[in-house]
């Protein structure tokens, strides 16, 4: 596959696609669909992505893996509790933003 450009950035499932690649950081994110309707998120933080729909998620903390971070993210933004065994990984996304350049992993999970 290809690398994939949105509105300020660029993704790819590999990161020799992605000239330079260096993660500084990694996201875990959560897609759930609940009676037929995706679950996002308004993110409000002009330090990221201000003002956009996200799936629910966010940064891993240190010595914590991505099915932790991602169980975790969902209990402080959204108050559900997944349980890991009930969450499946579907895949790494190389992420790399332009301005300012930032690139990330993103670790994408979805509710069984």
């Amino acid at each position: 596959m290809t690398v994939v450009l949105f509105e300020g950035g660029k993704f790819a499932f590999d990161p020799l696609q992605i000239d330079a690649f260096n993660p500084t950081k990694s996201v875990a994110i959560c897609y759930m669909v609940c009676n037929g309707k995706v679950l996002l998120l308004k993110k409000n933080d002009p330090q990221t992505i201000d003002n956009r729909w996200c799936m629910p998620g966010g940064k891993l903390e240190k010595n914590e893996t991505p099915l932790q971070a991602v169980v975790r993210e969902i209990k402080e933004e959204t108050d559900i509790l997944l349980l890991p065994e009930a969450t499946d990984f579907i895949q790494t996304i190389c992420t790399r933003i332009f301005t300012p350049k930032q690139d990330y992993l993103l670790h994408l999970f979805s509710r069984s």
